[in-house]
């Protein structure tokens, strides 16, 4: 950001066979933004 403070972080949650993969890869596409790999971590719970 401009004035120096970081921006708040947003999280994307979605369930499997939603086009998650996609979105990720098109956020992955800016220079700024930081898409991680699905987790299993919620399949577990």
């Amino acid at each position: 950001m401009k004035d120096g403070k970081m921006a708040q972080p947003s999280f994307i949650l979605s369930s499997g066979r939603s086009g998650s993969t996609l979105l990720s890869n098109i956020l992955n596409a800016h220079s700024k933004i930081l898409s991680v790999p699905e987790s299993s971590f919620l399949i577990v719970l």
